[in-house]
């Protein structure tokens, strides 16, 4: 199975200040969760893609042809972004949409309006279990 998981970025952080801050005081540690859990379904033995949308390099259009799940790692500052591709992909492929996060923890209900699934908490002991069905 082809899993990509995706943190997406916010309107704030497109801004040259804010990339510019980066610079100075390190970059954003958002992906350290999609990462752990890309590891788990690689090790489970699942192709695995790790992308944050704010780093670039996200083809959505060759994604969109050859993955079967796209995992969004969501916080509220970037869950109207997340919201609008989980809709793209339901628009323009089959692939089965997760999301994950903070955000996803505290409105679940809200995340299913886009979502097929939604892990609350931490996912490390729900993915390779969900990964299996």
């Amino acid at each position: 199975m082809k899993i990509v998981f995706i943190t997406p970025t916010t309107a704030l952080r497109r801004f040259p200040i804010y990339r510019a801050g980066g610079k100075i005081y390190g970059q954003s540690n958002s992906i350290t969760g999609p990462l752990i859990l890309g590891g788990i379904l690689k090790r489970a033995g699942h192709d695995v893609s790790v992308y944050e949308e704010l780093n670039g390099g996200v083809n959505y259009r060759k994604l969109l042809k050859d993955t079967d799940v796209f995992c969004f790692s969501i916080m509220t500052s970037n869950a109207l972004r997340a919201y609008e591709l989980a809709d793209m992909v339901h628009e323009k492929s089959s692939a089965r949409v997760i999301m994950g996060g903070m955000h996803a923890t505290v409105l679940p209900e809200e995340c299913l309006e886009h979502a097929d699934q939604v892990i609350t908490g931490e996912g490390e002991k729900d993915s390779a279990h969900d990964s299996q069905q």
